[in-house]
């Protein structure tokens, strides 16, 4: 369905559009945005601190008096630990346990901000609204979706400047009158999201490209593939049980709350421990870019062993990728992308530990 929409969202998109083009990037269709030349040393070694645009992600408003509960019972984390100050990843899945979104989540107001892939958000939202029946729940988009994200070694510091007191801690978040500031994982990166309303936005970015790069949002999308997290897009909607790409090790799902649609098949396989696939990371030489849902396959063997999550350009012809694939395949295998004999994925350590929250 389409979105109804009023002309203070149809002009807040647009000024921030003119705005970013003014930076001197292009923003494509799907929201991902990009420079018109490429800064090697900022946008491939990941040296510098770096301004990222998040157009490629939209955020929906959750309201109502029922809307903490609803969410509470469709979503894999725990929506009633979440403070005022915090934000969590949360899965949605469908009856059988497979993936159709990773959202994240906080709270805001009497009700919640919930942000997600501009190209799945409508698909997802439409899909939770079909099980609102009588419950006081209501889903809008977020009237000033405004979003940019800052990385880098000395990214805090220029922050903290202009903005004053940031969150200490990863999936923290603080607030000002008109903005807030959330600290997200970025492998080993200071990473942070600000958003609010497109005057606060504007003068946070003016004020940092004094010391950082305007940069697409790729290298936004590269740091999750580095910190280990994953995106769900459209080729890989309904493919992936949580534990498969890793949710269980991000303490992504509670094993511990109520019910949600798919919850028993991921209980049983947590607690009888009957996981064939886990998620790691790679890097690979390809000319081409990989793409969500493209098969990995065990060297000389035609039957594929995995799929791939998603890639972002690393350095020249390589790319970072995050790709699901049998355990057992991945430590004693040579594995290869789209083909027994394609290119060879060489694996990196993902920053979080293998063993998984009870």
């Amino acid at each position: 369905m389409a979105w109804p929409g009023t002309s203070r969202e149809s002009f807040v998109t647009e000024t921030w559009r003119e705005f970013l083009e003014g930076q001197g990037l292009t923003i494509g269709p799907d929201g991902h945005s990009h420079t018109s030349s490429e800064n090697i040393d900022t946008f491939q070694e990941l040296t510098g601190d770096t301004l990222c645009d998040l157009s490629h992600t939209t955020q929906v408003s959750a309201g109502g008096d029922d809307a903490e509960d609803f969410l509470q019972n469709q979503l894999t984390n725990d929506l009633q630990s979440l403070g005022k100050e915090e934000s969590l990843l949360a899965g949605y899945c469908n009856a059988k346990g497979r993936l159709i979104c990773i959202f994240r989540i906080w709270r805001n107001g009497d009700g919640f901000l919930i942000q997600m892939p501009r190209d799945i958000h409508e698909a997802s939202i439409d899909r939770l609204r079909k099980y609102v029946l009588r419950a006081k729940v209501q889903f809008s988009a977020d009237r000033e979706p405004i979003a940019f994200g800052i990385c880098g070694k000395t990214a805090a510091k220029g922050l903290e400047s202009i903005i004053g007191r940031l969150p200490k801690r990863e999936n923290a978040l603080t607030r000002g009158d008109d903005f807030y500031v959330m600290r997200l994982p970025g492998g080993g990166r200071p990473r942070f999201q600000i958003g609010g309303s497109i005057s606060s936005c504007t003068t946070a970015w003016n004020k940092l490209t004094q010391h950082a790069t305007v940069g697409g949002s790729w290298t936004w999308a590269r740091l999750d593939i580095l910190a280990g997290i994953p995106n769900i897009t459209l080729n890989t909607m309904e493919s992936f049980i949580p534990q498969m790409v890793n949710l269980d090790l991000l303490g992504v799902v509670n094993f511990k709350k109520g019910c949600y649609p798919g919850q028993e098949i991921v209980a049983r396989m947590h607690y009888l421990g009957n996981l064939k696939q886990r998620m790691a990371r790679f890097r690979v030489n390809d000319e081409d870019r990989p793409q969500p849902g493209d098969r990995v396959y065990t060297q000389n063997k035609t039957v594929p062993t995995g799929t791939v999550v998603d890639a972002q350009s690393a350095t020249g012809s390589s790319w970072d990728l995050l790709a699901v694939a049998r355990i057992a395949d991945i430590d004693r295998h040579t594995l290869c992308l789209k083909n027994a004999h394609g290119p060879v994925l060489f694996q990196h350590d993902l920053p979080y530990s293998a063993v998984a929250a009870e």
